[in-house]
This record gives C-alpha cells, sequence and structure tokens, in this order.
C-alpha cells in the first residue's frame, strides 16, 4: 500500500481516498432519511415559492425556521423540481460528499490522518444521521470545513479575513447559533490585521447576515426567530436546562460513542498543542459545548454533536500520525469495530432498518430520530412509499386538506402541515410556528421534554382564529394579541407598524402578558377552602373551585408543619400536590384517581411529604395531571397526627 505519511492528493493515495469516498456516497443512500421538523421548513419552502412568503401559515409573517440560508437555497431550487423529497436529500448528499472530499484532499496533512479523519466520520452516527436529515446540517458542514481549509492552509491577511468573515456569517445565516464555532478564531484572525481596515473589512464581509436579520425585524417583527422564544423563553429554570443539557451528552455516549471520544481526545491535543490556530479553534468547540449545555441540548439524539465533530476531525486531519503502522491499523480496526456493533450502525442500515420496532420516546426526552422516521421517509423505501411520509401524521394532513375546517391544533407539525396544504391554519401548540403561544409560558406541571414544551390555548384562541375576529376571554390577552397581529398580518409597510414593532422589542406590552398569566392560576386563601365538603358533591357545585391545567395555590395564614391533609377532588382525576416554602423547592405528592359509586367529589387523605413538614409550608398547589378537563377542588384542610391518633404515614399515604 501507499505510504501513509504521503499527501492524499497524489498517486494511489489520491484513488484511496476517492474510494472512501464513494463509501460515504454508498452510506449516505443506505441511510438517508428525512425528520418530521424537516417539513416545517418545506412547508415554509412551498408556501414562498407559491407566493404565500416566507411564512408557515399562510397569512401570518412568522419565522418558524432557524435555517433562512437552508431554506432560500430548498426554495430556489424547488421553484424548478416542484418536488422536495428528493430534492432535499440529493442536495444533502451532495454537499456532505464536498465536505468529505475537501477534509480529504486539502486539509488532511497525509494519507493516515484522511483515512482516520474520514473513518471516524463514516461511522459516526451524529454525522452520518444528519447528513440526510432534511435540516440544514450539511451546509452547515460544508461552510465550517471551507472556513477552516481557508483557515489552517492560508496566512492571515486582510483578504484572508474576509474570506474568513465571509464564510462565518454565511454559516450564521444559515443557522444564527454556530457562530459560537467561528467567533475564537475570527478574534484570532482580527487581532492579525490592521484594526481599523480589519474592522471594516468585517463589517463588509457580515452584511449578507445583517441584511437578513434587517429583513427578519421588518418582515416579522422580531430579530430572532419564533423558535427562539418557543424553547427558551418556555419558563423552564436556567439550572433544569443545564442538566438537561449533561443528560444530552450522557445519551450521545451510549448511542454514539465515538462521536464524543473524538471531540474530547480532539480538544486535549489541541490545548496541548503549541498551534495558536489550533488552540483557538478548540476554543470554537468548548464554546458551542457550552452553549449546547446551558440550551438543554436537543430532543435529537447527537444533532448538536455533528458540527463540533466535524471541527474536532478537521484538527485531528491536520495532525500528523505519530504511531506505528500496526497501533495505525490497530486502531482503524478498532473504530470499524465500534461502528459495527454500537446501536443503530451506519454500516449495518438497510431498507430494514428499525423495521416493526416499537418506539416510546424515553424519559430523557431525547431520541434516535432516524430510528423513528426511517421507515416513514428513508431513500431506500422511497419508491415503495411513493417519496411521501409514510406516517399517520401525513396521512392527516391529507384529511385536513380535504376537510372543510380551517383551523386546526396539532403537536407534531411537521408531516402534518405539508400535507395539509396552505389554506389550513394549524396551531402549534408546542408553538415553535405560533407566535402568541411562543409568549407564553410552557405547561411544565407534567414532565416537560427539552424542544416540546406544550402551551394551553387560550380561552377563545381557535374561535379568534376561525372568525378573524378576537374573542379571547382574557381582556389582557386580548390587547396584547391585537399589538401582535400589527407585527404579523398589518400591513407590511404601514408607518403604525414600524412604531409597533419598536414598542415590542422595548417589551413595552409585557406588563400585559404578566396580567393575563397572574390570572391562569386560581389564588384562595385558606380559610376559603377549608371549609369539608362530602363524597359525592357535584363537582361544580357552589362553593367548589373550577380549575384549568395550571390548578389552584392556596396561600396559608403562617408556615405550616402539619402532617396531613384532606382534599376532596373530583373524583375520576390524577392530581399532584405540592408544598411551598417561598424559593424553597416544593415536595410533592400524588392524589390518584379512583373513580365512586355516585360521582362528583371524592375525598382523599395524604401524607404531607416528610421534607415539607421539616422545612414548613406556606402555600399549596394542586393541579391535574390526567383526566377528563373538568377538573374541580372542593376543600383542603390540614391536621397533624396527634389530634387523630388514628393514621400512619405509608411513602407518602395514608393508610
Amino acid at each position: 500500500m501507499s505510504d501513509l505519511s504521503g499527501s492524499p492528493e497524489v498517486g494511489t493515495n489520491k484513488f484511496i481516498i476517492t474510494a472512501i469516498i464513494l463509501a460515504f456516497l454508498i452510506i449516505l443512500v443506505r441511510t438517508a432519511w428525512l425528520c418530521d421538523d424537516a417539513y416545517i421548513s418545506f412547508r415554509v419552502t412551498e408556501n414562498f415559492v407559491n407566493g404565500h412568503g416566507l411564512v408557515w401559515n399562510a397569512g401570518e409573517r412568522v419565522q418558524a425556521f432557524t435555517h433562512p440560508l437552508w431554506v432560500l437555497i430548498l426554495s430556489v431550487l424547488y421553484s424548478f423540481t416542484q418536488e422536495i423529497y428528493f430534492t432535499s436529500i440529493i442536495l444533502s448528499i451532495l454537499l456532505t460528499l464536498l465536505t468529505v472530499g475537501i477534509i480529504g484532499f486539502r486539509i488532511s496533512s497525509s494519507l493516515g490522518s484522511a483515512i482516520l479523519s474520514l473513518l471516524i466520520l463514516l461511522i459516526s452516527k451524529s454525522f452520518i444521521d444528519y447528513a440526510t436529515s432534511g435540516l440544514e446540517n450539511p451546509l452547515t458542514f460544508l461552510l465550517l470545513t471551507v472556513f477552516y481549509q481557508q483557515f489552517f492552509s492560508r496566512k492571515i491577511s486582510l483578504v484572508t479575513f474576509f474570506v474568513l468573515s465571509f464564510v462565518a456569517a454565511l454559516a450564521a445565516f444559515n443557522r444564527l447559533d454556530t457562530l459560537l464555532l467561528f467567533l475564537p478564531t475570527l478574534v484570532y484572525a482580527y487581532g492579525k490585521v490592521p484594526k481599523k481596515m480589519g474592522a471594516l473589512v468585517g463589517f463588509i464581509s457580515f452584511l449578507p447576515l445583517t441584511f437578513w436579520l434587517l429583513f427578519s425585524i421588518f418582515y416579522y417583527g422580531f430579530v430572532l426567530p419564533n423558535t427562539y422564544y418557543a424553547k427558551l423563553h418556555a419558563g423552564v429554570a436556567s439550572s433544569d436546562l443545564m442538566v438537561q443539557g449533561l443528560v444530552y451528552f450522557v445519551d450521545s455516549f451510549k448511542n454514539d460513542p465515538l462521536t464524543l471520544l473524538t471531540i474530547v481526545v480532539s480538544l486535549i491535543l489541541a490545548f496541548k498543542s503549541k498551534d495558536w490556530k489550533i488552540f483557538v479553534t478548540g476554543l470554537g468547540i468548548i464554546l458551542y459545548l457550552g452553549y449546547v449545555v446551558k440550551i438543554g441540548g436537543d430532543f435529537m439524539s447527537g444533532r448538536f454533536f455533528a458540527a463540533p465533530l466535524l471541527g474536532s476531525v478537521i484538527l485531528l486531519a491536520r495532525r500528523p500520525i505519530h504511531l506505528t503502522v500496526k497501533k495505525y491499523w490497530s486502531l482503524l480496526v478498532l473504530i470499524f469495530a465500534v461502528g459495527v456493533i454500537q446501536p443503530d450502525s451506519n454500516i449495518l442500515s438497510g431498507d430494514k432498518f428499525a423495521k416493526d420496532r416499537q418506539w416510546d420516546v424515553p424519559k430523557s426526552g431525547i431520541a434516535n430520530q432516524r430510528a423513528l422516521f426511517y421507515q416513514s421517509t428513508g431513500l431506500l423505501l422511497s419508491k415503495q412509499n411513493r417519496g411521501l411520509p409514510n406516517s399517520p401524521w401525513y396521512r392527516r394532513g391529507l384529511e385536513w386538506r380535504d376537510g372543510n375546517e380551517k383551523v386546526k391544533v396539532a403537536g407534531a407539525i411537521g408531516f402534518t402541515g405539508f400535507a395539509a396544504g396552505p389554506n389550513v391554519h394549524i396551531v402549534d401548540q408546542n408553538a415553535l410556528a405560533d407566535p402568541l403561544l411562543a409568549r407564553l409560558p410552557a405547561y411544565l406541571k407534567k414532565h416537560w421534554r427539552i424542544g416540546h414544551f406544550i402551551r394551553l390555548l387560550p380561552k377563545g384562541y381557535v374561535e379568534t382564529l376561525q372568525s378573524s375576529y378576537n374573542v379571547l376571554a382574557d381582556s389582557n390577552l386580548a390587547e396584547y394579541y391585537d399589538k401582535l397581529g400589527v407585527l404579523t398580518t398589518g400591513d407590511i409597510f404601514d408607518w403604525q407598524r414600524l412604531m409597533e414593532i419598536w414598542k415590542f422589542n422595548r417589551g413595552e406590552y409585557d406588563h400585559l402578558l404578566e396580567s393575563y398569566l397572574a390570572s391562569m392560576i386560581l389564588e384562595v386563601n385558606y380559610s376559603d377552602i377549608n371549609s369539608p365538603k362530602p363524597p359525592g358533591t357535584m363537582w361544580k357545585a357552589g362553593g367548589t373551585y373550577e380549575i384549568n391545567e395550571l390548578g389552584i395555590r392556596i396561600h396559608l395564614p403562617q408556615v405550616e408543619h402539619q402532617e396531613f391533609l384532606e382534599a376532596s377532588i373530583d373524583n375520576n382525576d390524577r392530581y399532584k400536590v405540592k408544598f411551598i416554602n417561598g424559593t424553597v423547592p416544593g415536595a410533592e405528592c400524588t392524589i390518584e384517581d379512583k373513580l365512586i359509586p355516585s360521582g362528583g367529589l371524592r375525598v382523599d387523605t395524604l401524607a404531607v411529604p416528610e421534607t415539607a413538614i421539616e422545612n414548613g409550608y406556606n402555600a399549596i398547589e394542586i393541579y391535574p395531571v390526567s383526566g377528563d378537563d373538568c377538573y374541580s377542588v372542593g376543600h383542603v384542610r390540614l391536621f397533624s397526627l396527634e389530634k387523630t391518633g388514628q393514621l400512619e404515614r405509608n411513602n407518602g399515604k395514608v393508610k
């Protein structure tokens, strides 16, 4: 075989790299698929090409996508092909092959480095899964690779700084948060050029991104996409998001160990290096990984590790191989073996991938998306599926398209929204595509899933969309919605609209939301709710409290340490009870659903959790977690063991 230390651009070495790229083509074809979320962008693409604007719901200017450059490129291609399935997959494969070609032929320092680096990418589930998911990842891959190829191969000058800044701007235009990967490198490059000219060059090179952000605030009314508000302003505590972010790392290590191991090894070598270019590249990867932790990761297993993995592989490709031939080949065999035995192997994937597998979203909320959707959208099954998602969600959308109702509510909106077409307005309960719901906190009483923060529909919201008249029940929310509607549906060139954009982004209408949110949970004093109600009392009888999903908060006159709680609640529902002491995290217990022959309210006695007794509590929250959507609390009464002498504690329950 050719010398592993030789350049991959010459002779036999060039043939070997070409063969590896051909292997990538085979694997990409065998694993190619599209995810449900990609069809959110596809609906925008179809609307744009057909004259409805860059919108998800026709007639409502909302940026429901996070990758504008990707959407625009797809729109150009779709305008010619009038077909999105093969268009997106072929584009993704071509961009990915360009990426690995640049790494193999232009970035790698030797044939040995090229083979090692490309094999890691071929084995990595994170890289291969999102090379053809219909999302923006392959374009990010190519831009990131071009950036590093220029950075490592050229001496820093004003021309080089312009090229680097321009490519970074395009990558941020493609997905804004990837700018973190480039930031330390751009700062380093700026330090190598004259400051005034460098600032001017940087400003000019970032004009594509600047124009988009200006367009975004003019067209949509906000700089950032709607998904930013839906996902990062859902009301989840920062500490909880960070814990979930760490869970995201654990999930990746369990299902795709090579990806994280490669990133770690590459970063260790980068920070040991005396080369500042390598060091600042590693710093960008660290910065991005920190961001992933901060936002809680993602529900798509491995997706947010694909770009930092690529950066790490490029760092490895730059390094010469300091291994004996025996150790080098042993390493390659080990990596290949990991690729074969790891869960849902890329190498072994085919048209039977994940077939007949029963999938439930795990408790972490992080799912193997390719396994979930491959049988619905896999390229090898495209003839069988006629290039359409073989999914009940897609079929539901077709039914909606042919139906008479023009406003529908959905959670998973990708397949459904694309199939439903532009004449059906879909209310997205996860708020990714809904401007009002995105600005309301999520319903977090139940177990929340990262990236899927469900909102409660305000009373009158669906009726408002159906009738085009504002019939929202809450006057504060109704006023807020009217103001928001000026941005999303008003005359785009109206000067009054520009003033409303200014006011919204200054937070001048936030008080309306705050007033609405304050009214959503029912607040009562203990003295008003502690009169016992007998079992069988009608759930809406006088003196009972009808509640929504957010429940009821009962304020106690003082800090209590009593050991038992008696409550009458609607008999066929399940409730959570939380004991609160100021800002101290509340202890919880559950009232299970239990039918009683007479119907109406039933009376339950609960043991207050030990931690609540120890810390004390000055408020009690009761909220439903399942049932018939008709929820009621009759009374709540506290008492202590000393007063009864008859009750025993048993794991938070009473016997």
